[in-house]
């Protein structure tokens, strides 16, 4: 594992935000993210193929 990746490990299991639960809000947000940067990338997909035509 690289140096930089052992690091943002560490951080992320001794950093103390991250030792509670996310609240309802937080896990909305999360789910609702995910899936508008999915969507965003097929959006592009989808313009791309419509300029190769």
């Amino acid at each position: 594992m690289p140096e930089r990746l052992k690091a943002h490990v560490g951080w992320a299991k001794r950093g103390a935000s991250f030792s509670r639960k996310a609240t309802v809000a937080e896990v909305f947000d999360s789910y609702q993210v995910n899936k508008f940067y999915r969507l965003l990338m097929v959006g592009m997909f989808v313009r791309m193929l419509k300029a190769e035509e």
